[in-house]
């Protein structure tokens, strides 16, 4: 093998390095965007519906999430207990 396949290789080599970290770096802020967007849209979404998780640890840890629901939600939102009904 001469010494100029070599240097072509370790070129390529090196490209190809550069363009996968590239891609991962690019992979990961979108990763980490759509991780953020989701967060924000079901924590907003939530607390507009006056939607709230007892905290870890509460004495509401025993009773079961449909119980619990009914207590948070206004009568008038028969959607979610539309829901959990059927």
């Amino acid at each position: 093998m001469a010494k100029s396949d070599r240097k072509t290789i370790d070129k390529i080599f090196i490209l190809l390095g550069a363009a996968v970290t590239a891609v991962l770096l690019v992979a990961g802020g979108l990763a980490w965007y759509g991780y953020k967007f989701a967060t924000n849209s079901v924590r907003t979404e939530l607390s507009a519906q006056k939607v709230y998780f007892p905290a870890k640890g509460s004495p509401a840890k025993g009773h079961s999430l449909r119980q619990w629901l009914y207590r948070q939600t206004p009568r008038k939102s028969s959607k979610w207990q539309n829901l959990l009904r059927s």
